[in-house]
């Protein structure tokens, strides 16, 4: 897994007195869980990029006459769901929101183009995911594949958090090279991609997750106010996404770092967080620490950051052996780019402090 946070989640950067207030930067990506939730997002994301197609057939459909060679799509009842399941069988995609297709008849070219699209996209989806999950290069490659389809597919849920993931993903690819103007740009970028899909659906656990990121991402470039404000947009989005999928790993990490970073707040900025909102953030250490372990249950033995923040919390509860043994895990696990070699050094000073 990736890493998401360096530091604390950034509430608030510095007082006009020149106090540093929260952490100095946020980092927050991740790979997916290879497992069965993503079988399902990509089915998701192959309905998705069918909608189009469905409103062409809306025009097509409504006027068209029985032929020979033409095959049905007639509803067997009137409401939306039973539609979409005689035109395309349905009970794999059950509770999927497919859009409305309209009474009439496919050509069989029409039909046969249908399907070509839907293993199309799915190809293509597929093919993103890997390269996203892959080293910096393979990172690079994802946002150049997923760029060239950034017209074709704009308004696609499914596509558009994929680009904001694999823009973010430059932005800190940039960030590593020194190139401070690029990795602002795309951490703009990012955001403006992720919420232009919140504005199609509202009912996309990765939409939610990656609007969580991006906006986290940008809190170096914002006022203190800002900041705090965003604090709160963030946990709303990471808990409508644990809401959509809560076997997402990453969505639980997230919260966790939340968590975490309100739980170490100092008490100056706790003070400050109080006087610029009515109801500042809380949170303990053992709701940090549950919804680690969540994300390790989840996705066991793969990611080297959570590990790290496990024996943090474990560190926070004086349970210093805990932290230990969490830690040596960690070091265990492969060092896969530029976010775990930040969390192994990290591991590094602190087994030095706690072995002992």
């Amino acid at each position: 897994m990736g890493s998401f946070f360096r530091e604390h989640f950034p509430w608030i950067s510095a007082l006009s007195t020149g106090i540093m207030i929260g952490a100095s930067s946020t980092t927050i990506y991740f790979q997916l869980s290879r497992n069965l939730a993503r079988e399902v997002l990509e089915l998701t994301s192959v309905v998705n990029s069918l909608r189009k197609d469905i409103a062409e057939l809306r025009e097509k459909v409504a006027n068209r006459k029985k032929k020979t060679g033409y095959c049905s799509v007639q509803p067997s009842s009137g409401d939306d769901d039973d539609e979409f399941e005689e035109a395309y069988g349905g009970s794999d995609l059950e509770g999927i929101d497919t859009g409305h297709v309209s009474d009439g008849y496919l050509t069989a070219n029409e039909a046969s183009d249908r399907d070509a699209s839907r293993t199309s996209f799915s190809d293509f989806f597929a093919k993103a995911d890997k390269l996203l999950d892959g080293k910096d290069p393979e990172k690079e490659q994802a946002y150049k594949l997923i760029h060239q389809k950034r017209d074709s597919l704009s308004r696609d849920p499914e596509f558009l958090w994929r680009y904001a993931k694999s823009t973010y993903f430059l932005s800190q690819i940039e960030d590593g090279r020194g190139n401070q103007e690029k990795k602002k740009d795309l951490a703009h970028k990012a955001k403006d991609i992720a919420f232009s899909a919140l504005l199609i659906t509202d009912q996309n656990a990765n939409v939610h997750k990656w609007c969580s990121i991006t906006l986290g991402n940008l809190s170096d470039y914002k006022a203190t106010k800002d900041k705090i404000s965003d604090g709160f947009e963030f946990r709303t989005h990471i808990e409508k996404a644990i809401s959509l999928n809560p076997k997402d790993s990453s969505s639980q990490y997230l919260l966790g770092r939340w968590c975490y970073g309100v739980y170490m707040l100092s008490w100056i900025e706790r003070k400050v967080a109080a006087t610029l909102f009515a109801t500042p953030p809380s949170a303990t250490i053992e709701e940090a620490l549950e919804h680690f372990l969540e994300a390790e249950n989840l996705n066991p033995g793969m990611w080297k950051e959570n590990m790290l923040y496990i024996a943090k919390c474990h560190i926070e509860k004086r349970q210093y052996q805990d932290a230990v043994e969490w830690m040596e895990k960690g070091s265990r696990l492969a060092i896969n780019g530029q976010d775990d070699r930040v969390a192994q050094k990290e591991i590094d000073t602190l087994l030095v402090k706690y072995r002992q």
